[in-house]
């Protein structure tokens, strides 16, 4: 955390192999309607960058388009915090959308496992994690990920 830099001083995709996006409900209210993070994600996407988010992380790609305008997430595999474990933790009511209708809303293919355990969801370059849980195996898809386009550029 003493070592954080804010999102606009990230300023091109040529800063970093790939983008994380933590979750938890602070980024339902940080990342939802944030232009700087709108820009980088939709940034590294165009230059092929990998991008991760877990449990509510994804909340900026709601906001986001893919180069001809249409939602970020259509007709991409995608998991998120369910709506089920909305409710099991009592944020359904609070929350500014549930990101497992939003992301079905704007055509991704939305899918979770069982509350409170791993589901992580690979779509080329786009890596999502379902809760907290699903941390660990992210990172691990997400590292791999990073050191394979590493290798295969120095051949």
């Amino acid at each position: 955390m003493s070592h954080s830099v804010s999102v606009s001083s990230l300023v091109t995709a040529t800063d970093a192999d790939g983008l994380y996006v933590a979750g938890g409900h602070g980024a339902c209210e940080d990342l939802y309607d944030d232009d700087d993070a709108r820009e980088l994600v939709e940034e590294m996407s165009n230059a092929g960058k990998i991008i991760a988010a877990d449990c509510h992380g994804q909340v900026v790609f709601t906001q986001c388009v893919q180069p001809d305008g249409i939602p970020f997430v259509q007709g991409k595999r995608v998991t998120g915090f369910s709506n089920l474990e909305e409710e099991q933790v009592g944020m359904d009511q609070i929350i500014p959308f549930s990101l497992e209708d939003r992301f079905v809303d704007q055509g991704g293919h939305y899918s979770c496992g069982d509350p409170w355990t791993s589901h992580v969801e690979v779509d080329g370059n786009l890596i999502t994690g379902q809760n907290p849980q699903s941390s660990y195996e992210l990172s691990c898809v997400l590292v791999n990920k990073i050191l394979r386009k590493e290798l295969t550029s120095w051949s």
